[in-house]
């Protein structure tokens, strides 16, 4: 599944191109080309695939825990104007115990790098989210993989909006409407059902 994942970055990568559209997609695209080499995989009767390639899934909800924890700190500090270890202690209880492994490699993160994470987990967590919609979306117009390479190339050419309108979602000023986060929840949760 590392081989499938890192060959499509390496597709979609253009030396001078670094715009926020390919640096948001770019982990959508390998995850969904994971979850399809699964279900060849799966077509061919190789077994054992549940185990790895549910990592992807564990590993976004731990991206999710660090994102969540950035956002936590932001909000301090914008309360408070500073964070010391008693609003981190407060942080922190608002978390159930079986977080702590989680949360404490966010926080070693955040300090061996001397700042917030943010910005390295949203690809991780938008990622997983669109590619279980694509996944969904390929599936129900029968195995209509082309959408994957079309997105490919429209993540190196088209603007963030060009691309939720590509995919049916519906973004008004800064976030998208309830319809499209019903899309995304529903597709989300399928998937997971699915495996």
């Amino acid at each position: 599944f590392a081989i499938v994942h890192e060959l499509m970055h390496d597709i979609n990568i253009e030396e001078l191109e670094k715009s926020i559209t390919r640096y948001l997609f770019t982990e959508t695209l390998s995850l969904l080309s994971e979850f399809l080499f699964e279900d060849y995989l799966k077509d061919k009767k190789i077994k054992d695939l549940k185990i790895t390639n549910n990592r992807n899934l564990f590993f976004a909800n731990e991206k999710a825990i660090e994102v969540d924890i950035n956002l936590n700190l932001i909000e301090q500090c914008i309360l408070n104007g500073y964070i010391d270890s008693g609003i981190i202690i407060n942080i922190l209880e608002n978390y159930p115990a079986y977080y702590i492994p989680n949360i404490a490699e966010a926080f070693k993160k955040i300090r061996k790098n001397n700042s917030l994470t943010l910005d390295d987990e949203q690809p991780y967590i938008i990622g997983v989210i669109i590619a279980t919609y694509m996944y969904n979306r390929i599936k129900e117009k029968r195995n209509n993989i082309e959408e994957l390479f079309e997105l490919n190339q429209m993540i190196l050419t088209h603007s963030f909006d060009d691309i939720l309108d590509y995919l049916e979602l519906t973004y008004n000023d800064f976030d998208l409407d309830e319809k499209s986060y019903t899309k995304l929840r529903n597709s989300y949760q399928k998937y997971l059902k699915s495996r």
